[in-house]
């Protein structure tokens, strides 16, 4: 019983182990859409399954900060409205913009040695 009860809520509501594997989840959903595309951090996370609100709120902000310092380059933020009730909305970035951003990295990292 206990293992199908465990079963059961891995499949119905989804915790994330740290930081990257919220990211890893996260990457493989961005590429399942066509650059451009808008939305939520919901709408890039796979739909199978149901995701805990303040694992989404807590990984998040370390999102949003990763996207404005660069390190995370596959997604851009959104203009928000002050008085929105709605999360952070997201845009999947080009290929071609995230070679760019590697290829600055990769020249970045050469200079700095």
């Amino acid at each position: 019983m206990y293992i199908i009860d465990k079963k059961f809520k891995e499949v119905i509501e989804y915790r994330f182990k740290d930081y990257d594997d919220f990211q890893k989840l996260l990457e493989k959903g961005v590429d399942n859409h066509k650059p451009g595309y808008e939305g939520t951090v919901y709408a890039f996370l796979p739909e199978e399954r149901k995701y805990r609100k303040e694992d989404l709120d807590k990984y998040e902000a370390e999102l949003q900060k990763r996207i404005s310092d660069k390190k995370f380059i596959r997604l851009s933020v959104l203009p928000r409205k002050e008085d929105s009730k709605y999360r952070q909305g997201y845009a999947a970035l080009s290929h071609q913009i995230i070679r760019a951003f590697s290829i600055i990295r990769i020249i970045r990292a050469i200079r700095v040695r």
